[in-house]
């Protein structure tokens, strides 16, 4: 029990394993919990060639292989065959007979050969964990994985999680050769953008924005400037009443004050400006374009405030006009008064 299984070649009984009846092609000798020899299928185990005998065998213990139950009787033993090399197993081929054979391709372990699956496989943990341990990398779809876990293709993860991110410095999830530009947990139910170590964005557990500010007070809130794109300076309103005519928006006229007055009578709103009903059916207003049309009235109210200013000046030219003519016919009738008085 414990030695060396050789095979010696010869017919006697002496030195024979006892070995069950059956079994089919491919099946390997292994022995159960009991101490009972069984002819099990292949998993990738195997009868290895001791390196101090050629033709012999290591026997193995309980729950091994293949067990040597030192009994001399010739009952049910097997009379190991001639040859073998080195990672040769023991095995029976379709017509019962005893050979040693190579291991199968694929059916080795994973830690001591390459194998090519041809099926689904699936490992049931049972409850158990799943480690690799040491150092080295995992590749999945590439031969030459250069971290922990190589990935090259598209990753699907169903609660995933990195480091825990409470400071800037300590990014959740980061870039490689970029570690402090990512997104990072800065404080209970709180999330900010991170580049250079720095939060740029936060959002805050109770919805408001912040950029350039860890502390946001507003649904956004902006320390510095900001910079709208995709609407245009209405510069339009002076072209138009200047020259005529202008090549930002050439379909713009200017509106009366009486037009104006008009519109808005029957519109409720000014022209050129949404109604509440339009907003509302957007959903909110349109920041650059509300920045837009904002900026046009308050043009165009210099603009007619520039026409009143003139009509105002035309008035006071006349009223000035009108003061001197009433002066040269007041000083006229003291003239014909005096006249009068005199020829009396």
């Amino acid at each position: 029990d414990g030695g060396i299984l050789y095979a010696d070649g010869d017919s006697d009984a002496e030195n024979e394993i006892e070995i069950p009846d059956g079994g089919t092609n491919g099946q390997v000798l292994s022995i159960d919990g009991e101490g009972s020899y069984v002819w099990v299928a292949n998993s990738g185990g195997g009868l290895g060639l001791s390196e101090d005998a050629p033709n012999s065998i290591t026997t193995g213990t309980d729950g091994g292989i293949l067990y040597a139950d030192g009994d001399s009787d010739a009952e049910n033993e097997i009379e190991l065959p001639e040859g073998g090399i080195n990672g040769d197993v023991l095995t029976t081929n379709s017509d019962g007979e005893v050979q040693w054979l190579p291991i199968p391709e694929n059916s080795g372990s994973i830690e001591n050969d390459d194998a090519t699956l041809e099926e689904d496989r699936t490992v049931n943990q049972a409850g158990y964990d799943f480690l690799f341990a040491g150092p080295g990398n995992v590749g999945i779809g590439t031969t030459n994985p250069t971290n922990k876990l190589h990935v090259a293709g598209a990753i699907r993860a169903e609660g995933i999680r990195n480091t825990f991110g409470t400071l800037p410095s300590s990014v959740a999830y980061s870039f490689n050769g970029d570690p402090d530009t990512g997104m990072s947990r800065t404080g209970v139910d709180e999330l900010s953008l991170i580049t250079a170590g720095n939060p740029i964005m936060t959002l805050s557990r109770t919805g408001e924005v912040g950029i350039g500010v860890t502390a946001p007070t507003a649904k956004l809130h902006v320390a510095g400037d900001i910079l709208a794109t995709g609407t245009i300076t209405p510069d339009y309103v002076f072209h138009k009443y200047y020259e005529g005519r202008s090549f930002l928006k050439p379909e713009y006229e200017l509106m009366s004050l009486d037009e104006i007055e008009k519109f808005t009578k029957t519109n409720k709103h000014l022209p050129g400006v949404p109604s509440a009903r339009e907003v509302e059916r957007r959903g909110g207003i349109l920041i650059n374009r509300a920045t837009e049309i904002n900026l046009e009235k308050i043009e165009e109210l210099f603009l007619h405030t520039i026409e009143q200013e003139k009509k105002i000046k035309e008035l006071q030219s006349e009223k000035e006009a009108l003061s001197e003519e009433l002066q040269s016919l007041r000083k006229e009738l003291e003239e014909i008064k005096a006249m009068l008085k005199k020829s009396k």
